[in-house]
Formats: structure tokens, sequence, C-alpha cells
């Protein structure tokens, strides 16, 4: 770490604006190395603020992630770990903002989801009330609106604003020329869907062809709907060839980055025109990535892998750091929520999860601020990790529609950051430690309660099985697959 906040610069923050992108993969990004120019406002915040490269997600996808981030508390402790309702004992942190004299706001769609995400917010603006089908259909500029004038409105009032964009979510559907911005540019990602991931998880052959057959022009989402417009578009540009549905793909993804990118600019720019720059700590973040084939998850969410569980986190205000800071600790999301209790100077609950990453920021400690980090997923599969910063370790407690060849999984990123190689049975001393550091872990969180990721696993994780009805499979006819395919 290269630059130092200073502890009076700190204390003299008025407003915090919390930033998440949506699906946002860190990979992405120019200021993580991404050689397209997706993010030049984002990589300007980078620049001059700080850039921490190992940000991890607690819970996976949106709905644990956002519990788990306002609670300051993991869904194994909430009992969140897909879409369950939240508990009314468990506050969001912006109550204790609020009995602060801290304004606490939103602009975000998730209150059509779930309605008590507006719990302990003074303002939640949801620019899609009463159109539930656009939840996710929300575009930046919808969210600006409603974030521009809130900040004139209360630029002379301490407050905390929440921004919700969704843009890089699934469909691809950047506005106007951003749908074309980079059809003529170097193509720079490799071409996932091409590799061999026969070592970790994968689709069955047979299952891969049905979900090829029901995808519309390669999205996961089987059987949605596309408008007029994108079926013109696809129907003018693909042809049946994979890395060419592929590359239109991350293309149109990247250009709803761009786009998004573009949204973040008006808002720093709204910071500046009122004089709020100086007075205001921005925080840029996501809920987790997007798997872009990776281990047969092919564009969507739904496992702990890299391409999902790491996100980005760049932190940008008044601070007194030289140009570039980097921060290569392992942090996590419920982090940011006693982080922001102290920069507002907000006494913490002792109660919370996550560690406040103020002293490592300002130099007043050399340690790292985790040893691990951990993520669960409960939608489509079961499953968790571990990562101690060198080696991961997946445990898979229902494997949905995949294959796993050997449970756990243990991978060395310092060596193999694409997760192709599994060692548990190789480095078997390694993978008996990180799992007994998993479930230690685990056990003193449930306190003896259940543990609520295998009470879905029970039950069968919901995406699952939505899947299966949509490929027209059974679960009989799902085993018969696995066993004839594992037979042969």
């Amino acid at each position: 770490m290269r630059g130092r906040l200073r502890w009076w610069a700190l204390r003299d923050v008025r407003n915090v604006v919390l930033i998440h992108i949506d699906t946002l993969r860190w990979d992405h990004l120019g200021c993580y190395g991404y050689r397209r120019n997706t993010s030049p406002n984002i990589d300007k915040l980078a620049r001059e603020g700080l850039l921490f490269t190992r940000a991890y997600s607690t819970d996976v996808p949106t709905i644990p992630y956002y519990t788990s981030m306002f609670t300051g508390l993991r869904g194994t402790t909430t009992g969140v770990v897909w879409e369950e309702d939240l508990p009314p004992k468990f506050p969001f942190f912006t109550r204790f903002l609020a009995a602060n004299g801290i304004v606490t706001a939103a602009v975000s769609t998730l209150s059509s989801w779930k309605p008590w995400f507006t719990r302990d917010f003074h303002y939640f603006m949801n620019p899609v009330a009463g159109t539930p089908q656009r939840i996710q259909q929300v575009d930046g500029e919808e969210i600006n609106s409603y974030a521009i004038r809130f900040i004139k409105e209360n630029r002379d009032r301490s407050f905390f604003l929440w921004l919700h964009y969704w843009d890089p979510h699934t469909f691809y559907w950047p506005p106007g020329e951003y749908k074309y911005l980079f059809e003529k540019s170097e193509w720079c990602p490799p071409n996932y869907l091409e590799m061999d991931w026969s070592n970790s998880q994968h689709l069955l052959p047979e299952v891969r062809r049905l979900w090829e057959e029901k995808c519309r022009y390669g999205y996961i989402y089987l059987g949605i709907s596309c408008s007029p417009e994108i079926e013109a578009y696809w129907r003018e540009r693909a042809s049946g060839e994979k890395r060419i549905q592929y590359e239109l793909l991350v293309n149109l993804y990247d250009g709803e980055i761009a786009y998004v990118d573009r949204c973040v600019g008006e808002v720093l720019a709204t910071l500046e025109e009122c004089g709020l720059s100086d007075k205001t700590l921005v925080i840029i973040t996501s809920d987790h990535g997007e798997s872009h084939g990776e281990h047969d998850d092919i564009f969507n969410h739904v496992d702990v892998y890299e391409p999902v569980a790491h996100v980005p986190l760049i932190m940008w205000g008044p601070i007194d750091m030289q140009s570039g800071g980097r921060i290569d600790d392992l942090v996590q999301n419920i982090d940011l929520v006693p982080t922001i209790l102290d920069f507002f100077g907000v006494k913490k609950p002792r109660w919370l999860e996550g560690v406040s990453l103020l002293p490592r920021i300002a130099g007043k400690v050399s340690e790292p601020v985790r040893r691990e980090v951990f993520c669960d997923t409960g939608l489509a599969q079961c499953a968790r990790m571990i990562f101690d910063g060198e080696w991961k370790l997946i445990e898979t407690i229902h494997r949905g529609i995949w294959e796993k060849p050997a449970n756990p999984e243990l991978y060395n990123l310092k060596k193999d950051p694409l997760e192709r190689n599994n060692l548990s049975l190789e480095e078997r001393e390694v993978a008996d430690e990180l799992q007994l550091r998993l479930h230690k872990s685990l056990l003193e969180r449930l306190n003896q309660r259940p543990d609520p990721l295998r009470l879905v696993a029970q039950k069968k994780p919901p995406q699952y099985v939505e899947v299966l009805r949509r490929l027209g499979l059974t679960e009989q006819k799902l085993a018969e697959m696995r066993e004839k395919y594992y037979r042969g």
C-alpha cells in the first residue's frame, strides 16, 4: 500500500456515496488491467484513490449479497442464502447513521423484489415502482435522475446515498451507440467456451445440448422473451458459431460497463458542481461478477468461482495519499459496514461480522485485514468456499445441474488463477486444513442453529428446479444421464 489516509481527513468526511454496479467483473475494468477502454471515470477514481485487488462477496447472488451488505452479517447468520425474507430483528446499518443525524437514501429497484429493502432508509427511491418486470432492466440514466436531484437538494446536509446500477446484468443491451462501441475493437478476452474444464465443474454433454437448444442467442435465461429489437440485432449479426455469439455477448457486456461508467461520471460531476467532492467518500463495488462460460456457468453468477465471487472495490474521497494507492489484503463486503460507520464517527454495534478497513488504510496497523474470506451460494447450486490468499477450497452440498468430478475442490490461485486444476486429491493436507477452518468458522457463526445452506439443499435449490423444468428434464432423467455418462 503506497498511500495513506489521514485520520483528520476521515473525520471530516460528511457524505458517503456507495455505488454498486450489479454483475460487474473486476477484470473488465481498465484499473484492473483490462485492455478495452470500458471505464475511464472509474479508472480515474482508482488512480486518485484506493484500489482493492482482492475483495470478495460473502454471499451470491443478488438478494443474499445485499442482505449481508446492509446488515453487516453473513447469510449463514441472517438465514438469507438465496431469496428468503429477512427477519425483522436484523436492522440495516443505516439505522445507526440516521440515529446520528445523517440522511440515508437509496436509489434501487430491489424494493420491488423484496419490500424489506426499504428498511432503515429515510428515502428509498425506486424508479420502476409498480412495474416489477423491470427490476433488472432499469438503466443508469433513470437511477441518475433520482441521484442527482437528491445530491443537489441535500448539499448542505450530511448524507449516505446508495446507488444500485443494473446495467451489466443480462440482458446485455446497452442504449444507443454503446451497443456497437466494441464491435470493431481488438478482441481481447479468452474464448472460455473452447477451454477444457474437464477437471472442474461442467455440464453433461446432453444437458449442454439441451441448454444450447433452448437458450435465446446464448443467454442463460431459458425461455425469456427477447424484444423485437434484440431479435433483429442477433438475426443480423450472429451465426450458429459459438465463438461469434460469445464475442457479441462480451462486446455488449463491455458496452454496458462503458455506459454505466458514463453514469458514474455524471454523479461525480454533480458532486463537484455542488462543492461536495472534498467532503464525500465514494465507494464503487459490485455484488458479484459474471461467468462468461468458465466452469460451464454460462453468462450467469450462481457459483463461487473467481469470475463471480471476486469483485472490484475502489474508494475515493478527501484523502491524502499518493496517486495509485493499492491494497492487496483480502477484504469482504461486510467490511464496508464498520468502515462507513467509522467514516461518520458512528459507534459500531458489537455484533457486526465485518472489520473496519480504516486502521489498515491509515497505516495504523500492518497486519492484513483478514487471513481468509468465505462465500456461499444457494440459488442454483449449494456451495461455499474459503480462500486464504493462495489456496481456495470449494465444498459443494448440492451440485445443481453441474458435475463435480471431485468434492471438495482445491485450487492454488497463485499458479492456477483460472481454477482449472483441482488438487484436492494431490494436496490432501492442504484441503483438510482449509475444510477444518471452513467448518470451524461456520459452526461459530451458526451457534447451534441449522445451516441454512443445507436446508436449501434439502428442499432443492430454486433455480435448479426451474432450469430442469425449462430444459424439460426431471431429477430422475438427469440421474439417468449421469449414470450413463459415468458408466460409459
